[in-house]
């Protein structure tokens, strides 16, 4: 009986795990496939310490570099502002670049005076793997990383607000005679509810290359976040 039982929850574990996955493939470069590998999200993996401590990173770099930007890839008329990086190199030469982690983006009320304002934030991560193939299925890249994000922030009970959007390196593997680059950029920052009650939307996209031997590949994903906790693989 008790093996019986011991039976039926290891079954029961190995059905959860490849539910917490979804798998499909994709014809990639001459001959060759991409197997894309979506992951579920995890929710409120930060503290609420943790969070705080993000926001006072976030502004103490924003204001030794001054770079609060009110108007690029803002949606100025319905109050939501963007603040932090636009652009930054995730993979160069093949390897994870270090500094990545202090990238980010947030997208956050005009009125907000200081980080201190806002509260109710929550912290989900979502990873995804990206592996390349030759035309002998042999894996070349093999690619994961992590969007991360803190969401529902809001001003006075109102809004959901988008702190700490960035993307990073999970694990990386590129085969000898490859060159494999990866970026992430900010492509736009909007308002997607009621003047009254903000819903802010970050779209990020990831962009990689993969040169051998004459042969040059590129793919890009665009991903939707909004202060929902939702996001969107496009």
């Amino acid at each position: 009986m008790n093996r019986l039982l011991i039976c039926g929850l290891l079954l029961l574990a190995i059905s959860s795990n490849a539910m917490a996955e979804t798998r499909y493939e994709v014809p990639f470069g001459e001959k060759g496939t991409l197997e894309i590998i979506e992951h579920d999200a995890i929710i409120n993996e930060l503290t609420h310490d943790d969070i705080r401590l993000r926001m006072e990173t976030l502004r103490e770099e924003q204001e030794q570099s001054q770079n609060w930007d009110y108007a690029s890839l803002s949606d100025i008329a319905l109050e939501v502002v963007r603040v932090g990086e636009v652009l930054w190199k995730l993979v160069e030469k093949g390897k994870a670049v270090v500094n990545h982690q202090f990238k980010s983006a947030s997208a956050i009320p005009r009125a907000a005076a200081n980080w201190a304002d806002l509260e109710n934030w929550q912290t989900k991560t979502k990873y995804y793997t990206f592996k390349a193939k030759n035309w002998v299925n042999m894996t070349t890249v093999s690619f994961k990383y992590g969007v991360n994000f803190d969401y529902a922030g809001q001003l006075e009970g109102k809004g959901s607000y988008l702190a700490n959007v960035s993307t990073y390196v999970k694990d990386l593997y590129v085969m000898p005679t490859y060159k494999f680059t990866a970026r992430a950029e900010v492509m736009s920052v909007a308002n997607k509810g009621a003047s009254s009650n903000p819903v802010a939307q970050v779209k990020l996209k990831v962009s990689w290359i993969v040169n051998t031997l004459g042969q040059h590949s590129e793919k890009s994903d665009l991903y939707v976040i909004d202060g929902k906790g939702r996001i969107a693989r496009y």
